[in-house]
């Protein structure tokens, strides 16, 4: 496993500015609404929609940089980096200490409701804040490119009500500010608990029942191809039920069925990204009795087909 632990100790020299971009589209500069919520901090609400598709070639500085996105759908990815989907309720986590260059495309008639928080590398050197070294454990997809760190994960339920709540704040002058800055750190902290393989999810589970819900999220993960529901789920890691879809909710953020349903989407992702297997057998692999239904929810959850897909990739 890459060690990033190295890329947040050292000690930064270059300050936060705004990101150069080319083929700017008229409108996209109004949409980005970033605030200097702290000294070494910016946070920018995304509100936009394309009317016909748009690619935005970018030059970012040195930073850490989290992003929720709510809405959307489009890529994102590093200068010569495998691309990244932008989709509904996704986070994606972007740090390097030189300047990143990479590409964005944004999706025709798709609203982009997203959230970034950015800090500086002096910020984070000031904070104390730590490695990264956990991270890529609680993350769906890693597109790193060299010491750029670049990840991908489904958006659980803590991030995006800190993302509706940046949205519905109606504050003004130094509470917006100060109000906005708390945000960031708390999606800060989380982000460091993941890496932990911790969570900050308020819950009145025992701790032993958190454990086992992680044991049950685990074995959907490693055991995707299987047929699963509920009452098998529970008695493969001895849990009842009910502890065990309330389980889901409260630590992961989201129902036992569609986490299942995005792991085994992100896999046949994957599996058809490599060109050497047919729909169906991908359909197979990840779960899915037949080519059209597992067609009918890639399509869902994606956007396009599976052969639309592949043929991307």
């Amino acid at each position: 496993m890459k060690a990033y632990s190295t890329l947040l100790n050292l000690k930064p020299r270059l300050r936060l500015e705004t990101a150069g971009r080319r083929r700017q589209p008229n409108g996209w500069d109004q949409a980005l609404q970033s605030e200097g919520a702290a000294d070494g901090l910016i946070v920018t609400l995304i509100d936009f929609t394309s009317a016909t598709g748009e690619i935005h070639d970018i030059t970012g500085p040195p930073a850490l940089s989290i992003s929720f996105f709510l809405r959307g759908r489009g890529l994102f990815a590093l200068q010569g980096g495998a691309p990244l989907e932008i989709s509904p309720d996704t986070t994606f986590l972007f740090h390097s200490v030189a300047p990143t260059r990479g590409r964005n495309e944004f999706k025709a008639q798709s609203r982009l409701l997203a959230v970034d928080f950015r800090f500086t590398p002096e910020l984070l050197w000031n904070i104390g804040f730590g490695s990264l070294d956990g991270l890529p454990r609680a993350f769906d997809e890693d597109a790193s490119v060299g010491d750029a760190i670049f990840m991908r994960r489904r958006l659980h339920f803590p991030l995006r009500r800190i993302a509706e709540e940046c949205f519905a704040c109606r504050m003004g002058g130094a509470a917006r500010a100060t109000y906005l800055r708390s945000r960031a750190f708390e999606a800060l902290a989380h982000i460091a608990a993941l890496g932990d393989g911790m969570t900050l999810l308020n819950t009145d589970l025992s701790n032993r029942d958190q454990r086992l819900i992680r044991r049950a999220a685990n074995v959907l993960t490693e055991r995707f191809s299987e047929s699963w529901t509920i009452s098998g789920l529970a008695r493969e890691v001895g849990i009842n039920e009910r502890k065990l879809k309330q389980g889901f909710r409260q630590c992961l953020g989201q129902t036992v069925h569609n986490y299942l349903e995005e792991i085994r989407i992100t896999s046949a992702r994957k599996l058809l990204a490599r060109h050497e297997y047919t729909v169906l057998e991908v359909a197979l692999a990840t779960g899915y009795n037949n080519a059209s239904h597992f067609a009918k929810i890639f399509k869902r959850r994606v956007g396009v087909s599976p052969r639309y897909w592949r043929s991307m990739n």
